[in-house]
């Protein structure tokens, strides 16, 4: 079961990431991990020592780095699922029912960090905000994404008093496919400000993005009613 060293991860880059360092609770060896190219990725989670224990959580290791993905906004999302499931394979609690208290305390903790990390990536808001994070740069209710589309809330406002009257299933159909295109058409825009660097375009889309998720949550919760 623990023979994880040689188990290779996809990365959807050879970019290089930063290195971190955890000291193994069992044989007490410091571990300096430097994940570059194709580095193998369950070194984060398991020491290559005889015992071959899982570890406790690295403290400064980004989401991206924990699947086995450089940082970017444009993500392989089958690629993604790979990881998050063979890294779930080797770490979900059920794995260390009869290994000792600690052990099963930090395969519980790396596996929730594995599940928060993959439920942020996954999506392309959450995944864009997090990179926003990541940078210093939070969305607030402030930031209504308007720019100089001083009609944008006005448009947004017609929408909801359009959903507000309860409109027909067609209707909804057809305003649900609109909404996913303008949700689409901000994924394509945020994968260019991102790669080019420009974080403040980037937050000015993704405040424009939360007004669409959130027409796009009532229209589903109309469509399921």
């Amino acid at each position: 079961m623990y023979q994880l060293r040689h188990i290779i991860l996809p990365f959807n880059s050879l970019r290089t990431f930063s290195s971190t360092s955890v000291t193994c609770w069992k044989c007490s060896k410091q571990l300096n991990i430097r994940l570059e190219g194709n580095s193998n990725i369950m070194q984060l989670y398991f020491c290559g020592c005889q015992h071959n224990v899982v570890l406790s959580p690295t403290t400064n290791t980004d989401y991206f780095q924990l699947l086995g993905f450089s940082k970017s906004y444009e993500i392989d999302k089958r690629a993604l699922a790979r990881s998050y499931r063979m890294l779930q394979s080797y770490l979900h609690p059920d794995k260390f029912a009869n290994k000792s208290k600690l052990e099963q305390l930090y395969s519980s903790e790396q596996s929730s960090l594995v599940n928060k990390a993959y439920s942020t990536l996954a999506k392309p808001y959450t995944r864009a905000l997090y990179l926003l994070e990541q940078v210093g740069l939070t969305i607030s209710e402030k930031d209504t994404g308007t720019g100089s589309d001083p009609s944008f809330l006005m448009r947004i406002m017609e929408l909801n008093e359009v959903l507000a009257e309860h409109p027909s299933r067609d209707t909804l159909v057809k305003m649900k496919e609109e909404n996913e295109g303008n949700l689409s058409d901000c994924e394509k825009e945020l994968i260019v400000h991102f790669e080019s660097g420009n974080y403040k375009m980037a937050k000015e889309v993704l405040g424009k993005m939360k007004y669409y998720h959130n027409l796009q949550d009532n229209m589903e919760e109309q469509l399921m009613s």
